[in-house]
C-alpha cells in the first residue's frame, strides 16, 4: 500500500510496520547484539550495519537544512552520554582540550537518557555548547532532529564517541559519511565491546590501542586508521556533580494532588542531598589524594587493587574474581581495594568467598563508582594493580601508570582472544601471571626491589606514551592528515519540517456551551465509507478467576460490526469527544449504539452528558480554530494508556489510512508522553496538533474510523457485564500487538512485577506482595516513567508477569505466547474478569485473574482491597526447599491442599494437568515429615499440630495418592501398621506396648498414630478395643482420622472402606451400648467422645459405590437408636377421609431446595397432577443451594400452585421434627439426597414422623434403611433380571413403570454454544466419547469400562468433565488425575486420547455435550439430567442396567423407547460404546431418532407420571390401611 505522500511502509518479519518502528525493533537487535558480544573479541557488527543502511536507504528523509552562521563549528563531538566514571568522559575532555583553537561541540543523542544534567554540566565547564534531544522523543524524532541540528552546525570534522549500541549515532554516520568521508571520525574508545559503524571504510577510524588497530585492519583491511594513545591528565578541570532529575512521561496540563506534589518533592530533596553527599565524597577523596606521596614507597606494606564493571571480570570458573581476592589475601596481601561499581552478585560472591576462606571481611573494600581510579590508590595506598581478567581494561591501567603503581597482568588462557587481555596496553615490565597458582607464588615472593622496578617501568610507560602532551601531538597529526571537507550547494529545506512534530493551538480560554442536537451511530447513506476492519464474532471464553469463594463468570458471544472509515466535509471537532459535529450539525458517535444509560455510564469527562430519545446533551467550548484537514484521534477517555491504546490509537491507524500524509492528527494535550511517543512511531509522517479538553475546531476534512473496540464502566454492579461494557476487536488487537516486534529478541527480565501507584483500587498489601515476588526472583518495575518502545521491550522477554488491575497490563498484548499474566482484582461485585483474560485470549496468552477482599463492603469496583498471599504463592513458586523442622513440614505439607485449591482454580475450560513438581514436593514432604517425628521430644505438642487436628483438609493435596512409598516408608508403614494393631487388639490399661508387646511410653503411640496417618490409609488400620485405656488426645485424633472418607481410586477400595464403615459404626454402637447409663467419668467422657464422632460422620461416598450396604446399614441403625431424637409421637393412623368429607389426606414432601432446578422442578411435576381436592401438599425445604438453582418469579408461581404449603426447616433434629410433626401429616416423602450418614436430618427422621414414610427414588439414589420407613418408589427395569431386587432393601418396592421423574421443562439444544471442539482440544475428525459425572462418581470400575470402550477405536477420544456445578468442583482434583493416569495405565490408553476439562458452568456443560459422539454414562451412580442432556442433544447416552435404586438414567432412556442403548453387563457397556463408535452411520440414525423422540418426552410435564405417582402412593396408603 502507498500512500498519497508517496511513502512506502516498511517489512519486518512479514508485519507492515512504519520507519519509526523498525528503527526502534533495529535498536532492540542492536542491544541485545551488544550485550551478546561483550567481552568476547568481536569489533564489529556487519549484519546490523547492513540492516541500518538499509533502513537509511527505504525511509523517506527530509531533506537536510542550510548550515547557519552561528552555528556553525570546526569540531563536534556526537556522543551517547557520559559518566563521571570511565575513560570515555576523560576522552572526550582531552580531545577538547587538545585543540585550545577549535570552536567545539558536543551532540549528545539522547539515546539512553541517563546523564543528561551531568553531560551539560561538565561541558560547561570547559565553555562547550551542547545540544541534546528533547528526552520525550522517540528514536525517529531524535534522528530527525539530530540530522537537521548537525546539518546546521556544518562542523569541519566530526567525532563520534557514542556508546557501541547507539543507533542514532550509528544512521547519522551513514548519512554524514557519503559528504564528510575521512573527516568522519570513529573514535574506539570501547576497545572490548563491537560497536555499528566499524565498517564505513570512507571513514575514519580512530584506535586507542595497538592492538585494537591490528584486530580492526585484519577484519577491515581498506579502513583508514589512525592511532592515538589513550591519555590520562591529572590537571583535568574537578568534576562538576549534578542531580540527575527523572524525565517525567507523565500526562500534562492535569491538577497534581497534593500527595503526589509532596512525594515528588520528597524524592527531589533526597535525590539532591544523595548527589551533594557524593560530590562531598569525590572532594575529600582528591584532597586526600593530593597529601599521598607518588610513586607510592616500596617500604608500604602489599595492598592489591582491581578495577572495572563485571562485565570484565568472572565469577565462576578459573579466573574467578572471588578467587583471586582470596588468594592475593592468603598469599600475603594486607587488604584488597575493588574500584568502580560492583553488582550484589559481584559483592555477595566476593564476600562469601571471604567468609568460606576464614578471612574478615574488612580487609576487602569496595569503592564503588568514583570519577579517578588514581585517587582511590594513592588514598587506600596500593602497592600492585590487578588488570582486570579475562577481559583488560585500559584507563585504569594508564591512572594506575601515573601513580606509579606497579601493574600485573593476566596472560591470554589458550584458546582465548588475545585482544582481551590487553597484553599491548602495558609498561614493559609487570608482573604477568597464567594463573592462581603462579600469581600466589609470584606475591608470596614480593619484595622491595620489585616493587621499584615495576613502579618505575609504569611511571616511564606513562611519560613516554600516556601524557597528555603525546596525546596533543597525535590529535595534531590525525587532524593535519584529514583532506579538505568538499561543501555541497543548493540545500534546500524540507516543507514537511515547516510543521512541527507537535503543535498546540493557540491558548485560547474554552467558553463552555451547552446544547442538544441528534445522534447518528451509523454512517449516512450519502456519506461515502470503506470497511477498514470485518465484522466478525468472537467467542469469550470464561475468565479463569483464583478467589477464596467461587467466582465464574460465563463465557460471552461478541457479534462485532464492522469498522468503517470516512472522511467527513465541514466537521467539528470536540476535544475530548469519541464523536463529533456533522456538517448537518448531528453528533456522530458510534460507540453510543445499543448503549442502554440505565446499565451503562456515560464517559466522564466527556461532552456528551445525557442521551435521550435519541438525541445527547453536550457541553463544549464555543469554536476557536479551523484546520483545511486533520484526522480525528480525540477521545473521552484518551488521557488513560489503555484506553489510548486500544480504543483510540486504533481509530486513529484506520482514518490515517485514508487521509494524505502530513495531515495533522487531532488529539488532546493531556496524554501521557507514551501516548504520543507510540503515535509518533505508527505514524511518523502526521503531525500532532494538541486540544484542550472541550475546545472546538472547525476542519473541512476530518477522516475518522468507527470504534471497533468499546470499553466502559456499569452504572449498577453486575456479576455478568454485559456485552456493551467491553468489546475488543480481534484485528484491531493483532494489530496493536505487531508492535511487539520493537521488543523482538530483546533479552529482559523472565518475571515481572508491574508496580502500580494509583489513589483509587488501592492493593493494601502491595509491599508484602513486592517483597514475596522478589524472594521469587522476580524483578518489579513502574513503568510510569519508563518510555513506550522499552514497555514493549520489558514485555517481550517475559514468562511470568504479575501486576494489580490497570492500564500497565495492556502491554500483555506485546508478552510472548509462551507468557503467562496473572491479574490482580478485587472481588467487588462488578468487576468484568474479561477485562484481561479476553485480550490475553486473543493474544494468545495465558491469563489469570485473583480476586482478593476488599477492605470495604461496598458495590465501589474501585474500592481498596488485598491479595491473600496464599492465592498467589502456589502459581509464582519455584522449586522450594524442604525445611528443617519437623512442625515447618507439616505446615508446609498442610498448605499444599490450599495449594491444589489454588492451582485448579486457576485452570480454564480444560483442566490441567497435575503442575511439574507438585507431586514429588508432596511426596518429599510426606517423607520429610515421616522420618522426622522420630526425632521429635514433645509428641503430644506436635499431634496438637493443625495437620493433624484438621486432617481432613489435607485430603485436597492428594498427598496419600501422590508417589509409591519407597522402601524405607514401606518398612516404616509396616511397622506402624503392626503396632497399631496391637495397641487395637490389646486393650491394656495403659493402651500402649511396642510392637514387640512391651509397655511403651506415651509419646512412641504419638509418633506410631502421626506415622500412620502419614503412611497409611484409614481403612487398613483398625479401632482400639479399649478406647478408655488410650491418652485423650490419641484417642481424639485416632477416631477423627477412622471416620473421614479417603479417597478411593484402586480396584478394591471401596469394598474395603465399606468394610470399614461397619466396622466403625458397631464399634461406635458397642461403644454407646456399653458406656449407656454409665455414671463414671470415663464413662461419660467416652460417650460424649463418641456422641460428637456420630454427629461429625460423613457417609456420602456410599452412596456412590457399588457394594452391597447391608452390614452398613444395619450398624448405623444400631448408632441411630441412641443418637436419633425421639420427642414428638405421630399419628399411628391415617385420616379416615371417607368419613370426614372435609379432610384431606396431607402429603409432605422433604426437597432441597424451593428454589427452581432439577429437584425442585420434579417436585412439582410430581404433584401437579394430585387431585387437590383429596390431597393437601406440605413441602419442606432444607435450604440447599448450588450453581444449577436460581431464582424464578415464575417457577415460584407455579410451584405455590401446586404445593399449597411451604416450611423451611431449622437445622437442629429436634426443631426439624418439631416442624413436621407439627403438620400432622398422613404421608412423609423423602425427596433430599443431599446428605447420607448420620446427619441432623437422620437424626431428626430415624423415628417416625407420619403414619407412612416413603423413599422416592426420583430423588434419592438409595432406600434409607430406616424402620421408621415404609416403601420405596422405584423404577421398573425393561430386564426382568436386573430388576431392583425387593431382598436387598427393608423398605417395600413399589416398581412403576416410566420414567421414575419428570421435569416441568425440558432442555433445548443452545444456539451458538459457547465451546466448540477446537477450544476444548479436540478435532473434527475424533470420535468423542464423554462423561459428564462427578469425579466422585468415577469409580474404578466404571472409569476403566470408559477407558476400554476408547482404547480400541483409533479415531476415539475419552472427555471428561468431572468438575459440574452441584458437586465438591476440584477438592481432589490432583488424586483425581492420578487415578486417571493409572487406570490409563492399566488398559493401555495413551494419556493424549484423554481430555478432562475444569469446573463448568451449566451453558459449557451443555456446549461440550453438542460436542460429544457417544455418552458414557457412569456406574453404579448415573445421572438423570447429564442423560436428558444427551437424548435431547441426539448424543446416543451408553447406559449400564443395575439392579440398583442408585441411578435412574437406565428408567429414562427405556421410557423414550431405546432400550438399545441399555447393556446389562460390563462387557456389553464396553461393546456397545465401542459398535456405535465404529458405524457411522448407525450413531447418526440413533442421534435423529433421539433428537426426534425427546421433542416431546415421556418424562417432561407428563400428567400421565404425576397420575401414576398418585397411583402409586395410594397403593402404599392401601396397603398401610391392612
Amino acid at each position: 500500500m502507498t500512500k498519497a505522500g508517496g511513502v512506502h511502509p516498511l517489512e519486518l518479519d512479514g508485519i507492515e510496520i512504519s520507519p519509526a518502528v523498525a528503527l526502534e525493533a533495529l535498536y532492540t537487535r542492536v542491544a541485545v547484539a551488544v550485550n551478546q558480544h561483550r567481552g568476547t573479541g568481536a569489533l564489529a557488527l556487519p549484519e546490523l550495519d547492513a540492516a541500518s543502511r538499509a533502513l537509511l536507504g527505504v525511509a523517506s528523509l527530509p531533506p537536510l537544512p542550510e548550515p547557519v552562521p552561528d552555528m556553525q563549528v570546526d569540531a563536534l563531538y556526537l556522543a551517547t552520554e557520559i559518566y563521571p566514571a570511565g575513560g570515555h568522559r576523560i576522552l572526550l575532555e582531552q580531545l577538547i582540550r587538545s585543540r585550545p583553537q577549535d570552536r567545539h561541540k558536543v551532540v549528545f543523542t539522547g539515546l539512553l537518557n541517563n546523564t543528561r544534567a551531568f553531560g551539560v554540566a561538565r561541558m560547561e565547564d570547559y565553555g562547550v555548547p551542547v545540544f541534546n534531544t528533547d528526552a520525550r522523543d522517540i528514536l525517529w524524532d531524535k534522528w530527525m532532529a539530530l540530522r537537521a541540528h548537525v546539518a546546521a552546525c556544518a562542523p569541519e570534522r566530526i567525532f563520534l564517541l557514542h556508546h557501541s549500541e547507539d543507533i542514532l549515532a550509528a544512521l547519522l554516520a551513514q548519512e554524514f559519511a557519503q559528504t564528510y568521508g575521512r573527516r568522519l571520525i570513529f573514535v574506539r574508545h570501547a576497545d572490548t565491546v563491537p560497536s555499528l559503524g566499524a565498517d564505513i571504510l570512507s571513514a575514519t577510524h580512530l584506535a586507542i590501542r595497538p592492538a585494537q588497530a591490528q584486530a580492526l585492519k585484519a577484519q577491515f583491511p581498506e579502513l583508514a586508521l589512525h592511532s592515538v594513545p589513550l591519555c590520562f591528565d591529572p590537571q583535568l578541570t574537578p568534576l562538576r556533580l549534578v542531580a540527575e532529575m527523572p524525565v517525567a512521561l507523565t500526562r500534562q496540563h492535569l491538577a497534581v494532588p497534593r500527595r503526589t506534589r509532596l512525594r515528588t518533592q520528597t524524592r527531589q530533596a533526597l535525590r539532591l542531598a544523595v548527589w551533594k553527599g557524593r560530590r562531598t565524597k569525590f572532594a575529600i577523596l582528591n584532597w586526600r589524594a593530593k597529601q599521598c606521596p607518588l610513586p607510592p614507597p616500596d617500604s608500604l606494606p602489599l595492598v592489591t587493587a582491581t578495577c572495572g564493571t563485571e562485565h570484565k571480570f568472572q565469577l565462576e570458573g578459573n579466573f574467578a574474581l572471588p578467587a583471586v581476592i582470596v588468594a592475593v589475601l592468603k598469599a600475603g596481601a594486607r587488604r584488597h581495594v575493588h574500584i568502580g561499581p560492583a553488582s550484589v552478585a559481584m559483592r555477595n560472591a566476593c564476600l562469601i568467598a571471604m567468609d568460606e576462606a576464614g578471612l574478615p571481611r574488612n580487609r576487602l573494600y569496595f569503592s564503588g563508582e568514583v570519577p579517578s581510579v588514581a585517587d582511590v590508590l594513592r588514598v587506600r595506598r596500593v602497592t600492585l594493580f590487578l588488570g582486570s581478567f579475562p577481559v583488560g581494561g585500559a584507563l585504569s591501567r594508564a591512572e594506575a601508570a601515573w601513580a606509579g603503581v606497579p601493574i600485573a597482568l593476566l596472560r591470554p588462557p589458550t584458546g582465548s582472544h588475545p585482544y582481551l587481555a590487553g597484553m599491548d596496553f602495558a609498561p614493559e615490565a609487570a608482573l604477568c601471571w597464567s594463573d592462581l597458582d603462579d600469581l600466589i607464588d609470584q606475591i608470596g615472593h614480593w619484595t622491595p626491589t620489585q616493587h621499584q622496578r615495576l613502579s618505575a617501568s609504569a611511571l616511564l610507560w606513562y611519560n613516554s606514551k600516556l601524557s597528555p602532551e603525546a596525546f596533543s601531538v597525535a590529535v595534531d597529526a590525525l587532524i593535519a592528515d584529514l583532506p579538505t571537507l568538499p561543501r555541497s550547494a543548493g540545500r534546500n529545506r524540507c516543507p514537511a519540517l515547516e510543521v512541527t512534530k507537535k503543535e498546540t493551538l493557540a491558548e485560547v480560554p474554552v467558553r463552555w456551551i451547552e446544547e442538544t442536537r441528534p445522534l447518528v451511530c451509523r454512517t449516512p447513506p450519502d456519506q461515502i465509507s470503506s470497511i477498514a476492519y470485518p465484522q466478525c464474532q468472537v467467542t469469550v471464553n470464561r475468565p479463569r478467576v483464583v478467589a477464596l469463594d467461587h467466582i465464574a463468570p460465563p463465557a460471552q458471544r461478541w457479534d462485532l460490526a464492522s469498522v468503517e472509515t470516512v472522511c467527513w466535509p465541514q466537521a467539528r471537532v470536540v476535544g475530548g469527544a469519541d464523536g463529533h459535529i456533522t456538517r448537518d450539525g448531528a453528533w456522530y458517535d458510534p460507540g453510543l449504539e445499543d448503549l442502554d444509560p440505565d446499565m451503562i455510564a456515560l464517559r466522564d469527562p466527556g461532552p456528551v452528558q445525557q442521551l435521550v430519545n435519541g438525541e445527547v446533551c453536550l457541553r463544549r467550548g464555543e469554536q476557536c480554530g479551523a484546520l483545511e484537514a486533520a484526522v480525528l484521534g480525540t477521545g473521552c477517555y484518551s488521557h488513560n494508556y489503555y484506553h489510548f491504546l486500544l480504543e483510540v490509537l486504533p481509530r486513529i491507524r484506520a482514518a490515517a489510512r485514508i487521509a494524505p500524509e502530513y495531515t495533522p492528527i487531532l488529539t488532546e494535550d493531556d496524554l501521557p508522553t507514551q501516548c504520543y511517543q507510540v503515535l509518533r512511531m505508527v505514524l511518523p509522517y502526521h503531525p500532532v496538533i494538541r486540544l484542550k479538553r472541550g475546545q472546538t475546531v472547525a476542519v473541512d476534512r476530518l477522516y475518522t474510523s468507527g470504534m471497533g473496540t468499546v470499553v466502559n464502566d456499569l452504572k449498577v454492579a453486575s456479576t455478568v457485564p454485559p456485552v456493551s461494557a467491553l468489546r475488543y476487536h480481534p484485528d484491531l488487537v493483532a494489530e496493536l500487538a505487531q508492535l511487539g516486534v520493537i521488543g523482538r529478541g530483546s533479552d529482559g527480565p523472565k518475571r515481572l512485577f508491574l508496580w502500580r501507584f494509583s489513589r483509587t483500587r488501592i492493593m493494601r498489601n502491595a509491599v508484602a506482595l513486592r517483597n514475596m515476588m522478589v524472594a521469587q526472583g522476580f524483578t518489579v518495575v513502574d513503568t510510569v516513567g519508563m518510555p513506550f518502545a522499552d514497555q514493549i521491550r520489558l514485555m517481550a522477554g517475559a514468562e511470568c508477569i504479575v501486576a494489580q488491575s490497570g492500564a500497565h497490563l495492556t502491554n500483555l498484548v506485546f508478552a510472548p505466547n509462551e507468557c503467562r499474566v496473572i491479574a490482580l482484582f478485587s472481588n467487588a461485585p462488578g468487576i468484568n474478569f474479561r477485562l484481561w483474560s479476553a485480550l490475553g485470549q486473543l493474544s494468545n496468552l495465558s491469563v489469570i485473574n485473583i480476586a482478593g477482599e476488599q477492605a470495604d463492603q461496598t458495590e465501589n469496583i474501585h474500592a481498596d482491597f488485598t491479595i491473600p498471599e496464599a492465592l498467589l504463592r502456589p502459581l509464582i513458586a519455584k522449586d522450594q526447599n524442604i525445611p528443617v523442622s519437623v512442625v515447618e513440614v507439616l505446615t508446609e505439607l498442610r498448605r499444599t491442599s490450599f495449594d491444589a485449591d489454588v492451582l485448579t482454580g486457576a485452570w480454564a475450560v480444560v483442566a490441567g494437568e497435575t503442575p511439574a513438581g507438585f507431586a514429588l514436593r508432596v511426596a518429599a514432604l510426606r517423607r520429610a515429615a515421616v522420618f522426622g517425628i522420630g526425632d521429635v521430644v514433645d509428641a503430644r505438642a506436635l499431634l496438637g499440630h493443625d495437620f493433624f487436628t484438621d486432617y481432613g483438609r489435607n485430603l485436597r493435596s492428594g498427598f496419600t495418592a501422590f508417589g509409591q512409598l519407597d522402601a524405607a516408608e514401606q518398612a516404616a508403614g509396616a511397622e506402624v501398621l503392626a503396632a497399631l494393631t496391637k495397641v487395637a487388639q490389646t486393650g491394656s490399661d495403659a493402651g500402649e506396648i511396642t510392637s514387640d508387646g512391651d509397655v511403651a511410653e506415651p509419646d512412641m503411640l504419638r509418633k506410631w498414630l502421626m506415622h500412620g496417618m502419614l503412611l497409611l490409609p484409614n481403612w487398613q488400620v483398625p479401632l482400639p478395643a479399649d478406647p478408655q485405656g488410650l491418652p485423650e488426645d490419641v484417642l481424639e485424633r485416632w477416631l477423627h482420622w477412622a471416620s473421614l472418607p479417603p479417597f478411593l481410586g484402586r480396584a478394591g477400595e471401596d469394598a474395603a472402606w465399606v468394610a470399614h464403615v461397619a466396622r466403625l459404626l458397631d464399634w461406635i454402637a458397642d461403644g454407646l451400648d456399653a458406656t449407656a447409663g454409665g455414671k463414671s467419668a470415663s464413662d461419660v467422657a467416652l460417650r460424649k467422645r463418641l456422641m460428637r464422632l456420630v454427629t461429625g460422620l460423613d457417609l456420602g461416598q456410599l452412596l456412590l459405590v457399588d457394594v452391597p450396604l447391608n452390614d452398613v446399614q444395619k450398624a448405623r441403625n444400631r448408632v441411630l437408636e441412641h443418637v436419633a431424637v425421639r420427642s414428638g409421637t405421630p399419628r399411628m393412623e391415617l385420616r379416615n377421609t371417607e368419613t370426614n368429607k372435609g379432610q384431606k389426606t396431607r402429603i409432605g414432601v422433604l426437597c432441597r431446595t424451593f428454589e427452581k432446578g432439577p429437584d425442585s422442578e420434579a417436585v412439582v411435576a410430581f404433584f401437579q397432577g394430585f387431585d387437590r381436592d383429596r390431597y393437601e401438599i406440605y413441602a419442606y425445604s432444607v435450604g440447599f443451594r448450588d450453581r444449577v438453582v436460581s431464582r424464578d418469579p415464575d417457577f415460584d408461581l407455579r410451584f405455590d400452585a401446586t404445593v399449597m404449603h411451604r416450611r423451611e426447616l431449622p437445622g437442629d433434629p429436634s426443631g426439624i421434627r418439631a416442624q413436621i410433626l407439627a403438620d400432622d401429616l398422613d404421608v412423609f416423602l423423602y425427596a433430599n439426597a443431599t446428605t447420607y450418614g448420620i446427619q441432623p436430618m437422620d437424626v431428626a427422621l430415624y423415628h417416625r414422623v407420619a403414619p407412612v414414610q416413603v423413599v422416592l427414588n426420583s430423588h434419592v439414589p438409595m432406600a434409607m434403611g430406616y424402620p421408621s420407613f415404609d416403601a420405596v418408589i422405584t423404577g421398573q427395569s425393561d430386564d426382568p433380571a436386573q430388576e431392583v431386587a425387593q431382598s436387598q432393601h427393608s423398605e417395600r418396592l413399589i416398581r412403576v413403570p416410566g420414567p421414575v421423574i419428570s421435569y416441568l421443562t425440558s432442555f433445548e439444544p443452545r444456539k451458538n454454544p459457547v465451546l466448540n471442539r477446537a477450544s476444548l482440544g479436540l478435532l473434527e475428525t475424533d470420535i468423542v466419547m464423554m462423561n459428564a459425572g462427578s469425579s466422585m462418581k468415577l469409580r474404578h470400575e466404571s472409569l476403566r469400562a470408559m477407558m476400554r470402550a476408547v482404547v480400541d477405536v483409533p479415531a476415539a477420544k475419552l472427555l471428561l468433565a468431572p468438575y459440574n456445578p452441584g458437586w465438591a468442583a476440584r477438592s481432589l482434583a490432583f488424586a483425581f488425575n492420578l487415578q486417571v493416569a493409572e487406570v490409563a495405565a492399566e488398559v493401555g490408553l495413551d494419556p493424549s486420547r484423554i481430555v478432562v476439562l475444569g469446573e463448568l458452568s451449566v451453558a459449557e456443560a451443555e456446549a461440550a455435550l453438542s460436542c460429544a459422539d457417544i455418552y458414557l454414562n457412569p456406574f453404579p451412580h448415573g445421572g438423570a439430567t447429564m442423560t436428558h442432556l444427551a437424548l435431547i442433544y441426539g448424543v446416543p447416552p451408553v447406559t449400564l442396567r443395575r439392579g440398583s435404586t442408585r441411578s435412574i438414567d437406565q428408567f429414562l432412556i427405556s421410557a423414550l423407547g431405546f432400550e438399545e442403548l441399555l447393556a446389562s453387563s460390563v462387557e456389553g457397556y464396553v461393546a456397545l460404546a465401542q459398535k456405535l463408535a465404529g458405524d457411522p452411520e448407525l450413531r447418526e440414525t440413533t442421534a435423529a431418532r433421539l433428537r426426534t423422540a425427546a421433542r416431546n418426552p415421556v418424562f417432561v410435564d407428563s400428567p400421565a407420571h404425576s397420575k401414576d405417582m398418585q397411583a402409586a402412593v395410594e397403593i402404599i396408603i392401601k396397603h398401610m390401611k391392612r
